[in-house]
């Protein structure tokens, strides 16, 4: 059928999106993505439940393209890393949050499904895990989410944020000292080829 189809589940708001010739698994917000016949989307069930497909009802709605909606939601922003010259975009999802254990919880936290090579790649580097969801404790005023990013080639890279409906900021952060607020705009990372570790997140 060609209908695109809305994704929703208890326990769980992300879906990862295999994507097909790259290797890759796109982490989205389900209130953002729409799915058609044939994409392989993986979720991570908290508890036993059903997992809803929301298809449109009016055969006038049957072929419409999937509407763009906003990537913020309050409090979490969406970080995008991105080669200068175009192409594959990775992205990850991070918040602070009050949960008393500094621990992988999942339904709040999710691990990325998998590490292409042949495209950028974006993580949180935490708790042994590479994760495409996280919320980080509070340490004080700020939450820290230290970045793993994977470069294909050498060359430039830009990280963006997105604005949280909460007015949270988002600063890039290496070696630990600030370096840029990504909410305000974009920062283009010199990237040699593999994986870099000094960067991180501060919220």
């Amino acid at each position: 059928t060609l209908q695109h189809a809305k994704v929703s589940f208890e326990g769980g708001n992300y879906v990862q999106v295999y994507q097909n010739g790259l290797d890759a698994y796109r982490t989205v917000s389900a209130s953002e993505a729409t799915f058609v016949v044939g994409c392989p989307f993986f979720i991570q069930a908290t508890e036993a439940s059903t997992v809803v497909l929301d298809a449109p009802t009016s055969a006038t709605e049957s072929y419409y393209a999937p509407r763009r909606s906003s990537a913020s939601q309050n409090g979490v922003a969406r970080v995008n890393l991105t080669s200068v010259e175009g192409g594959y975009s990775d992205r990850i999802y991070v918040s602070g949050t009050d949960k008393e254990e500094n621990a992988y919880i999942a339904g709040r936290d999710l691990a990325k499904a998998g590490e292409s090579k042949v495209v950028p790649q974006l993580w949180v580097d935490t708790y042994n895990q590479k994760l495409s969801v996280h919320e980080a404790a509070w340490q004080g005023e700020n939450a820290i989410c230290p970045l793993g990013i994977y470069a294909p080639k050498e060359g430039e890279y830009t990280l963006t944020a997105t604005q949280p409906e909460d007015g949270t900021q988002v600063y890039l952060t290496y070696n630990g000292q600030v370096l840029w607020n990504l909410t305000s705009s974009e920062y283009v990372l010199s990237l040699a080829k593999g994986t870099t570790t000094a960067y991180g997140l501060q919220i």
